[in-house]
């Protein structure tokens, strides 16, 4: 992460003012009264937005697998029925033989907490929670009738992530530290995780930023 990021994402966090309060999105051209934190920076899906936070987060997870031995791959098409245009919804992440032998298909999405929609009745870790209820009404009977296991990897643009998401961080780890060449890495699941989401909130506030700030 560059330093112009670094020091967005702790302006994200602190709540330090980053935006101006009638200036317009630089990717959707709408304006957001008062929307002076980044919020909608962070949940707004032009250009360098919410698909590239997921593709930053996705790769780091596949890199975590890679480097403690378990076999995984992205973007792995599986044959799952999409939306409405019948297009293929190919998984996220496919973890080989996971689940006592089966192939188990990973769905992950960023969400924020902090949207006019999420700050309605909010809670600590409900954005993530509801997403993987959304997630598994969605996909889970679905991937078990082609003969796949379906796990939600649900996280919020402060870092949160849902209990589906940090078992699979915990079992990733315990397995690693099996192994002689994943114990060290092992410490530092999590926290690479973590970065990976700041790291793609960095990119989507920047991004929108005047040239010269910051």
């Amino acid at each position: 992460m560059n330093a112009k990021a670094y020091r967005c994402v702790l302006c994200y966090r602190l709540g330090v003012p980053l935006f101006s309060v009638t200036a317009p999105c630089s990717a959707c051209s709408r304006v957001f009264a008062g929307d002076i934190f980044g919020d909608h920076a962070v949940s707004c899906a032009g250009i360098v937005g919410i698909k590239h936070r997921h593709n930053v987060v996705r790769d780091t997870l596949v890199d975590v697998c890679y480097r403690s031995g378990i076999p995984a791959r992205k973007e792995v098409d599986i044959g799952l029925p999409g939306g409405n245009d019948g297009a293929l919804r190919p998984a996220d992440v496919l973890l080989y033989s996971w689940d006592r032998g089966c192939d188990v298909f990973v769905d992950l999405t960023g969400s924020s907490p902090l949207t006019q929609s999420g700050l309605s009745g909010f809670a600590p870790g409900r954005v993530v929670t509801d997403a993987a209820i959304r997630k598994r009404v969605k996909y889970e009977a679905r991937c078990r009738a082609i003969g796949y296991g379906f796990l939600p990897f649900p996280f919020s643009s402060l870092g949160e992530l849902d209990k589906d998401a940090v078992a699979l961080l915990k079992r990733i780890q315990k397995f690693s530290r099996t192994q002689d060449i994943g114990a060290r890495a092992a410490a530092h699941i999590f926290t690479r995780i973590g970065f990976a989401i700041a790291r793609g909130v960095g990119a989507q506030i920047v991004s929108r930023l005047p040239t010269n700030y910051l």
